[in-house]
């Protein structure tokens, strides 16, 4: 227990420029009428104040009590591990946010900078003296928040005091010794928050695993369902693809039938033109040479030239072409059977033409080909609707892919941001262990001090009730 107060220069740096006064180097007069400028180092003022604001922040400035300010600067001063390397102005433009002041109101006025230059001072020069020990002590009860800011003060202006050994040597006075013991019990109370603290966020930090969990098993449940949908999107696209060419297959065989029944329509209509030609034929000028009933030449000329027109029209063989003509000029009597042979195979050829335009006969045809026609159309309903329907399944399919992205995508957003959650409880969990383990070494400290070196703080010890 060396001495807490230890003769040493210090100085806090005002930054850039130098000194604790007021950077802007204007007398206090010019100061209500020019732009507030910040010291070298420090953003210039956004807004220049009017006389009115000024006098209304050096107001509030006032207003701020000392022991509010000196608990503050010693908050500050706590965090700090290197003084040389901080300045007055950095400083004071955190306890000017903290206390909720304008920037440069703690330097509006002569007396309060030399207030602040004097609060600083005197807190650096104790952070400079404290031994290592008390400066853990002090640290610890100026982040234990809850406890009360007065009680707060006390025991850090009195621990040097405390834990200062008496000049005549031997353990510390009973006095002594119960003020830190209230320092003890304090952080003992700061002990116990921690602890309560860190099962809380070890519970938040379980909770969190677990939920994380279930976000990967959501996750993967949702890469799946996107990886299926994707699969029931190829395949309902190849299938309508498939009905697509079914569907012009179709459409061309409709076609082909069509085209047929109309060639069905059109040889009937031919035909039966064809079959009453021929019985006009027959029943007339035929019937008429062949039965040698002409009365004169020029009659039965008349009929032979309409049988050679129609042969040769009908593209009927070339022999009985040639032959035609002299057998029909010829009476019954006179012909030869060569010539009566080819009467009657004219004849049959005009039977046979006849019985060729039967409608009966054609409409069969006609029949048949119509009816292929209705099949292939009705096959070709049937493939357009299934087609329809197939569309409407890959629509359907493709909706379902695109949500399943989304619902991936958010899967994924609440993975990532699962595990900013976690990371951040553990870091809580581990910050509340380590503010435990802190606390707890702060209180082995203090028992320390009140234990006092050697065999004689035993004996003070059993004289004290430290509680």
């Amino acid at each position: 227990n060396t001495a807490p107060w230890r003769p040493v220069r210090v100085s806090l740096r005002a930054g850039a420029s130098g000194g604790a006064c007021d950077s802007r180097g204007l007398p206090p007069m010019e100061r209500k009428t020019k732009a507030a400028e910040a010291p070298e180092g420090e953003a210039p003022a956004k807004v220049q104040k009017t006389e009115g604001e000024a006098q209304g922040e050096e107001n509030a400035a006032l207003l701020v009590p000392e022991s509010r300010l000196r608990a503050e600067v010693q908050t500050l001063l706590v965090g700090v591990d290197n003084l040389a390397m901080t300045t007055l102005g950095q400083l004071r433009g955190s306890l000017e946010e903290r206390l909720g002041l304008e920037p440069g109101a703690l330097v509006s006025r002569r007396r309060l900078r030399r207030q602040l230059s004097r609060v600083v001072q005197d807190e650096v020069v104790k952070k400079t003296n404290r031994t290592p020990k008390l400066a853990r002590i002090v640290k610890a009860l100026v982040e234990f928040e809850e406890y009360p800011a007065p009680m707060r003060q006390m025991l850090i202006e009195s621990l040097p005091f405390a834990a200062t050994p008496l000049p005549e040597g031997g353990p510390l006075h009973e006095h002594q010794a119960r003020l830190l013991v209230i320092g003890r019990d304090a952080l003992h109370d700061a002990w116990e928050r921690a602890k309560t603290a860190e099962a809380e966020r070890v519970a938040k930090a379980a909770a969190d695993e677990a939920s994380l969990q279930e976000r990967e098993v959501a996750r993967a449940t949702a890469v799946a369902d996107e990886v299926a949908a994707r699969t029931a999107v190829e395949e309902a696209a190849a299938r309508a693809r498939d009905l697509e060419q079914e569907v012009s297959a179709a459409r061309e065989q409709l076609d082909r039938a069509e085209a047929l029944l109309k060639e069905a329509v059109q040889k009937a209509a031919k035909g039966q033109q064809d079959a009453d030609i021929a019985a006009t034929l027959r029943d007339g000028p035929l019937k008429m040479l062949r039965s040698g009933a002409w009365g004169q030449v020029k009659e039965r000329e008349n009929a032979v030239s309409a049988m050679q027109v129609y042969l040769e029209e009908t593209d009927s063989e070339g022999s009985l072409r040639s032959a035609a003509p002299n057998a029909l000029r010829q009476s019954p009597a006179e012909r030869s059977s060569f010539d009566q042979l080819t009467v009657e195979c004219i004849w049959e050829l005009l039977e046979e033409r006849v019985r060729l335009g039967d409608p009966e006969r054609t409409g069969r045809e006609e029949f048949q080909r119509d009816a292929e026609r209705l099949a292939t159309s009705a096959m070709l309903g049937a493939i357009v609707s299934n087609s329809t329907e197939q569309n409407q399944k890959l629509a359907t399919a493709q909706a379902a892919f695109e949500s399943s992205i989304a619902t991936a995508a958010a899967a994924e957003a609440a993975l990532v941001e699962q595990r900013r959650a976690l990371g951040a409880s553990q870091d809580e969990r581990n910050a509340a262990a380590a503010k435990q383990q802190d606390l707890g070494e702060v209180l082995e400290i203090i028992d320390q001090l009140i234990a006092g070196p050697g065999p004689e703080a035993e004996g003070n010890e059993t004289n004290i009730d430290v509680g």
